[in-house]
């Protein structure tokens, strides 16, 4: 039955034309729309191909109906992908085709045939429409958003015929992305430029506001400024995020360190730009004075120095001074709030009583981002300046050195003049004379004394005057003495004198005194007779 159809097609004239589109009607079990006045047969065509490509979706989207295996197909589909450079398919591109029907070749949209709405793309990239065979031209009409109009907007001649009926005919609309320059000024708070500051472009991906290190994309490498503080990228349009990754050196990054921005078609033309302010770091530089014991010492001069020159160690001719002169307080600090950077500590004087240390520069002391919140300090040790005092024991007539004194050695520490065995502090055990007469007590700090005679040599009182001050003031070097000399007297020979258990009456006294005056007359007078004799016996002789 469709041959017998086939074959009244073909017959000229108003009756066969009119046959052919019954007969598809009856073929296709289709319905007659609109469009079916256009199943005129084109000059020296088929009548019954065209007249089938007529049947299809009432939107004018050219449907292919029932296909029938047996008969030959008149139409296929006719397709275009939008797609980046890289190949990957754009949605938001709009699209027309239209039907090459004047015979000139190209489009010319007045008198070539527009084939059913525009259409847009969707994520596949792809627009499509069945229609019959004949020459064909996708038009873009718009460019997805942040790119460029395919270049060129019109893409044809598609050809659909029995060749490629099956798999249709289709062609590729490349968009290059609608680019600008995204740009960050790195400056000081003066807004003077800085070098050596280093930035990251990343690129919003994952729709939620702010950088996501772990989502969103990085959008180029490491940019360093240079001489005029500036890191640039040309870039499609979309949201961006510059990353400040380190400040200069001596500098603070902004806070937070990510600045956003956003290029879109407004500002493409003469890109955006978004400015770092960098602060100039500072922190604390200390640097602390103790005794060995780690007491803290007040008096110590310091001198702090830049490290201008970055040779390790402190070379004052080309290092440079920071501030004036600082002496420690109580605490035994000293502290200066500067820039970041290298710094060295030298003391210029020893608290009193100490000595300086060998080395007497400490650092250096690196202040940086690391570090800055808490500052950074060392601390100096200096030793005391110690001394001796050395006792020299003698006989009161004859300055003969005599062994066999005892003294001891007591420190002023309560503040009241004189000894006060309670309340000041002993040092040392007690030391007794050798042959050479003398005590020495060593290895000690500067200050005030007492050396107490608690013992006379055998044959020796104590005199009066036991205790002698004596004060080492800081100055006298390592282990340097101050020499005390005391004389001792000898006490009176002869037969010692009856105890009494306890003080003498005074009547026995007197009669003792009168006792020793008679006999000391005695003496005399046995001592002159004897002398009288000895004068007379060298006369007679």
């Amino acid at each position: 039955m469709a041959e017998r159809h086939r074959s009244e097609a073909r017959e000229p004239g108003r009756r066969g034309r009119l046959v052919a589109v019954v007969a598809a009607l009856a073929v296709c079990g289709g319905t007659l729309v609109a469009s079916a006045g256009t199943a005129s047969a084109e000059p020296g065509g088929d009548g019954v191909a065209t007249a089938v490509g007529a049947v299809g979706r009432a939107d004018g989207t050219g449907g292919t109906g029932t296909r029938d295996p047996g008969r030959r197909q008149t139409e296929g589909a006719v397709s275009v992908t939008a797609t980046d450079p890289d190949g990957r398919p754009l949605a938001g591109a709009v699209l027309r085709l239209w039907r090459e029907s004047n015979g000139t070749p190209g489009l010319q949209p007045e008198t070539d045939t527009g084939i059913g709405d525009l259409c847009t793309t969707a994520a596949d990239g792809v627009c499509a429409r069945t229609v019959p065979f004949g020459s064909y031209y996708w038009q873009e009409t718009a460019a997805p958003d942040g790119y460029l109009p395919a270049d060129p907007a019109v893409l044809g001649p598609l050809t659909l015929d029995q060749t490629n009926e099956q798999t249709g005919v289709t062609v590729r609309a490349v968009h290059r992305p609608l680019t600008g320059r995204v740009t960050v000024i790195a400056n000081n708070e003066s807004g003077l430029p800085l070098a050596g500051t280093d930035f990251r472009l990343w690129r919003e991906t994952n729709g939620v506001p702010g950088l996501q290190q772990d989502s969103d994309t990085p959008a180029s490498d490491v940019c360093t400024t240079v001489k005029y503080g500036v890191c640039d990228r040309t870039v499609p349009l979309g949201s961006y995020y510059w990353e400040e990754t380190k400040a200069p050196e001596g500098y603070l990054p902004p806070d937070p360190p990510v600045l956003a921005l956003t290029l879109d078609r407004t500002n493409q033309p003469t890109g955006v730009t978004v400015t770092a302010v960098n602060r100039l770091g500072t922190g604390r530089v200390s640097v602390t004075k103790t005794d060995p014991d780690g007491r803290p010492l007040a008096g110590a001069v310091f001198q702090l120095w830049h490290d201008d020159n970055g040779t390790p160690g402190l070379q004052t001719d080309t290092d440079s001074i920071h501030g004036a002169l600082c002496t420690t307080a109580a605490d035994g600090v000293c502290a200066r709030t500067v820039p970041f950077g290298s710094y060295y500590w030298q003391e210029t004087a020893a608290p009193a009583g100490y000595l300086l240390p060998t080395q007497p520069v400490a650092g250096p002391l690196r202040l940086g981002l690391d570090n800055y919140r808490a500052g950074v300090g060392v601390s100096v040790v200096d030793h005391p300046v110690t001394g001796a005092v050395r006792v020299r024991k003698r006989d009161a007539r004859s300055r003969a050195a005599l062994a066999g004194a005892v003294f001891r050695l007591w420190r002023e520490s309560n503040g009241v003049d004189g000894l006060q065995s309670d309340t000041d502090t002993g040092v040392g055990d007690p030391c007794t004379t050798g042959a050479d007469g003398e005590c020495v007590f060593g290895s000690l700090l500067a200050g005030r004394y007492y050396v107490q005679e608690s013992a006379a040599p055998a044959g020796y009182r104590i005199p009066a005057r036991a205790v002698h001050e004596v004060t080492l003031d800081g100055r006298e070097g390592a282990e340097h003495a101050v020499l005390l000399t005391v004389d001792d007297e000898r006490l009176p020979s002869g037969p010692p004198l009856p105890e009494t258990g306890g003080r003498m009456p005074p009547a026995a006294g007197a009669v003792t005194a009168l006792g020793l005056v008679l006999a000391g007359g005695a003496l005399v007078a046995v001592a002159r007779a004897r002398a009288r004799t000895r004068r007379t016996a060298r006369r007679g002789a």
